[in-house]
């Protein structure tokens, strides 16, 4: 059976090199959870009515979920050795597969360069605060496409740390979330220590900012919390095979996902939500961002080291959840002109010329891009979790995935799965209805588990109704060299 060059490079093939145990998966996700977005989330429902307890518990349920999801798509990583874009072939053809990677592959590259214009923003603030004359300068100074001279610099830097680490390849990414990762529980437990310190103690577990609001309004808005939580995720859930892949064994990703998520994340959120009590408390205001509130503290050093690991928890998520996938989809277009360096610089280059800032200054394009994030990767999961598990019963020929004659049974009409495909355009099209429509706002909240299961039922629907076996018996699977098959959950 002849390997295509059209699917195949080294960088997509099962991977050989596999060093990844527990301790990394886990600084993985402390990486992609330490950061900006969770602590200012945290805070937000924590001014929005919920207790610091309800908001543990919300993480708590938020992460159990994103665990098995998880779970179950990282598995299919590990026990096959391959990248996303390529497990997506057995559902949707080994051409198919080129539309839910791109589609991916898109919105990984957008919040690649939003990220780090964020973080950039970040590393500027504390500039100004170390240094308040900066703010002088970058006046005088000339923008240009709209950001300022000091915008460009600490932009190209962020960008230019992250190209470094993510261009020397996976091994050097480990490397960097296992620093990134831990080392950001340092500066936040002693900044909710020294705030409890500095409130007296006065820091309740169960106070809310809203008194007196209804046990319906808290569970509403406590649900909404929780799959805001999971949909913010969603695109780690879809592409997490991208390091699973490195895993020793499915312990090891059972037992990262399990101290990476529930339990890290439980305890970063609650550790966000005091950090924002305490602040009400000794200064009488909420900082959305922790960068901030540190300056309040009157120590350049703290500040510093604080900003540094912050920043660095910020790149490590955007690598994780954005330029890996970002590398991996560009390489799976173009295998024979683009590995992962390449596609990792492609997609780097990309992320400028879009100019992120000023997309993100326009709230349109952020309000239809995070709704359409869980609109478009819901039913994606959910066709390719019913395709391998349920159809397949987890029996997969590896070697047919780079094979584009009609020998392989991933080839469908002509490597396209039209199945697969329109129970994707039409699932999506629903949900991004439910998530993007205002009519819907009591359940947008939901797209994202709504695309799950929608898109399940309906590839499931479609299979039984057109009689189509798409999957390979046990034995069948047994009788072909590469072919691998399914344990239990």
């Amino acid at each position: 059976m002849k390997t295509d060059p059209t699917l195949y490079s080294d960088d997509l093939a099962p991977a050989t090199d596999r060093k990844w145990k527990t301790f990394d998966l886990s600084s993985m996700w402390m990486s992609v959870i330490h950061n900006l977005g969770t602590y200012t989330l945290a805070a937000g429902l924590y001014v929005l009515g919920l207790t610091p307890v309800e908001i543990f518990f919300a993480y708590v349920v938020a992460f159990a979920i994103t665990l098995v999801a998880c779970n179950a798509t990282g598995l299919i990583g590990q026990r096959l050795g391959v990248p996303f874009p390529v497990i997506a072939r057995l559902s949707f053809g080994v051409y198919g597969a080129r539309i839910p990677a791109m589609v991916r592959g898109v919105i990984a590259i957008f919040w690649y360069g939003i990220q780090t214009y964020l973080a950039a923003m970040a590393l500027i603030s504390v500039l100004k605060v170390m240094s308040p004359g900066i703010s002088g300068w970058e006046e005088r100074t000339p923008s240009f496409l709209g950001l300022s001279l000091l915008g460009w610099i600490c932009f190209l830097g962020v960008w230019g740390v992250q190209l470094f680490v993510v261009t020397h390849g996976i091994e050097r990414i480990r490397k960097f979330q296992n620093l990134a990762g831990p080392a950001i529980w340092i500066v936040m437990l002693a900044l909710s220590i020294t705030l409890l310190v500095q409130a007296g103690g006065r820091i309740s577990w169960t106070g809310t900012t809203v008194p007196g609001q209804s046990a319906g309004a808290t569970v509403k808005l406590f649900m909404v919390a929780v799959f805001t939580i999971v949909a913010s995720l969603s695109t780690l859930i879809v592409n997490v095979s991208d390091f699973t892949r490195f895993a020793a064994d499915e312990r090891s990703v059972k037992r990262g996902n399990f101290w990476g998520l529930p339990i890290n994340g439980a305890m970063f959120g609650v550790v966000s939500a005091m950090c924002t009590a305490g602040a009400i408390a000794v200064y009488g205001k909420v900082f959305t961002d922790p960068a901030q509130l540190i300056a309040q503290q009157n120590n350049k050093i703290l500040l510093v080291v604080g900003a540094v690991l912050f920043l660095g928890a910020t790149m490590g998520t955007n690598i994780s959840a954005n330029v890996v996938s970002a590398a991996y989809d560009l390489a799976n277009m173009f295998p024979k002109r683009l590995n992962f360096t390449r596609g990792a610089l492609v997609a780097s280059g990309i992320a400028v010329v879009v100019l992120p800032w000023k997309m993100y200054s326009t709230p349109a394009i952020i309000v239809y891009s995070l709704g359409g994030i869980g609109a478009f990767l819901g039913p994606l999961v959910g066709i390719i979790l019913w395709d391998y598990y349920r159809v397949r019963k987890g029996a997969v020929v590896v070697d047919e995935l780079y094979v584009s004659d009609g020998s392989s049974r991933y080839h469908y009409s002509s490597g396209y799965n039209w199945v697969a495909l329109t129970a994707f355009a039409g699932t999506s099209a629903v949900t991004a209805v439910i998530a993007l429509v205002p009519f819907f706002d009591a359940v947008s909240a939901y797209s994202w588990p709504m695309g799950v299961v929608l898109g399940a039922c309906v590839y499931a629907a479609a299979l039984t109704l057109l009689d189509r076996r798409t999957g390979v018996s046990e034995e069948r699977a047994e009788e072909v060299p590469g072919g691998t098959h399914a344990k239990t959950l």
